[in-house]
């Protein structure tokens, strides 16, 4: 038997915070093949819309092809950029294409989706006007480069969005907003509880996080490892309740807001960890039935069940 000792006050508060996160998912794209014996990519530079950019310095990537696509960069419908891709390891004049996937169709279109290049030896610049009647979200960006031979090149080999001889293939990524449209924020992270990678988390618990402006509602994923527990369930508030989870396990929380136009984008994925233990359940006497007078102290009398015993009980709420 385990007791509480408190003293009845004028308000109750009792408060438990729980939340989560979100994820997107673009196309597969065809992997080229590079030699890194020509110009090779040592800098790309774009700056985007709200303060974004990538500035990335690299040498050749193993097999001539660098993945970067986790770097990304905003753009809008009304905007016009300019991406600075320097070069090294020989002489190189304009031998660079640039395609950005505008449609999500997965492939780079020679005639709508690309870019070449102007510049002075060692540097290739590229001015970018977004195709008209994009829509919103994550579009791949491929930067392709050669030798001076190859200049204009579009096909297989050369300059092609799949060259199978290229000096050096990055692929990036833009986050095209149409303006116009509302494309609301992820959920604030820090904000989430569990907070990432949070630990002995109850297996009765509901799971909260921020409100964020123009969403419309939250579509909600819960998993365990990669089987779900809960898929895109729609939510029109900030909070979920999932069925009892399984003690000793590492769940992973997907929450992405949207609105009448689109999705957030890119949102992060937050996991945490349910207890070693099963919830405990605690038989209360005597019952809330009972009436107390304001600052009356009194005793409650806890029998834990389930779980790891003893426990030690306590209650500082208010009334």
């Amino acid at each position: 038997m385990s007791f509480f000792y408190s003293r009845v006050t004028r308000s109750v508060a009792l408060l438990f915070l729980f939340s989560l996160f979100c994820i997107p998912v673009i196309g597969q794209y065809c992997i080229p093949a590079g030699n890194c014996t020509g110009p090779s990519i040592t800098n790309f530079t774009v700056e985007g819309d709200n303060g974004t950019v990538i500035n990335n310095t690299t040498g050749c990537s193993p097999g001539g092809y660098g993945d970067f696509s986790n770097m990304r960069v905003t753009m809008s419908s009304l905007g016009m950029y300019t991406v600075t891709a320097t070069v090294g390891g020989g002489s190189l004049s304009s031998s660079g294409n640039l395609f950005i996937d505008w449609n999500n169709d997965s492939t780079f279109s020679t005639t709508t989706e690309l870019y070449t290049a102007l510049g002075a030896t060692g540097e290739m610049i590229f001015t970018i006007i977004p195709v008209t009647g994009t829509t919103s979200g994550l579009k791949r960006m491929r930067l392709v480069t050669t030798g001076t031979a190859n200049i204009g090149g579009t096909g297989a080999v050369g300059l092609g969005p799949c060259a199978t001889n290229a000096t050096e293939v990055e692929d990036y990524t833009v986050l095209f907003v149409y303006l116009g449209e509302a494309v609301p924020d992820c959920i604030t992270k820090a904000q989430a509880y569990p907070l990432d990678s949070a630990t002995n988390i109850c297996q009765k618990t509901t799971l909260k996080w921020n409100a964020v402006t123009d969403a419309t509602g939250y579509r909600f994923s819960l998993f365990n490892g990669t089987t779900p527990v809960i898929k895109d369930s729609v939510v029109t508030g900030t909070s979920f309740t999932p069925p009892i989870l399984n003690e000793n396990t590492k769940y992973y929380w997907i929450v992405t807001p949207f609105s009448e136009d689109s999705p957030a984008f890119n949102c992060d994925t937050l996991e945490f960890s349910t207890s070693p233990n099963l919830d405990p359940v605690v038989n209360i006497t005597p019952g809330f039935g009972n009436k107390i007078c304001q600052d009356e102290p009194f005793e409650i009398g806890g029998n834990p069940t389930e779980g790891t015993l003893p426990y030690k009980h306590s209650w500082n709420g208010t009334r």
